[in-house]
């Protein structure tokens, strides 16, 4: 599923970004990552506030989370 006209405010730059952002339910732990990644890890959501750097990634990330609750799209870990 992709939230194409999902958008966040950063009000310390006077900004508001529209950012496409791709949902997908997951069966498996086994992820295969491309040559231009290092690692990946899967975290608890709510895990994920702590260790993001940015509040403005903070609220999106709630954004999304609350958007895909809402959807009955959230893989079983969220």
């Amino acid at each position: 599923m992709v939230i194409p006209e999902f958008s966040f405010c950063i009000p310390e730059a006077h900004m508001e970004l529209i950012k496409p952002v791709y949902l997908a339910p997951v069966t498996s732990d086994q992820v295969t990552i491309s040559a231009e990644h290092i690692a990946y890890c899967w975290f608890p959501s709510q895990d994920i506030a702590d260790r993001l750097h940015w509040d403005s990634n903070r609220q999106s990330f709630h954004q999304v989370l609350e958007f895909s609750r809402s959807l009955c799209v959230t893989p079983t870990h969220l």
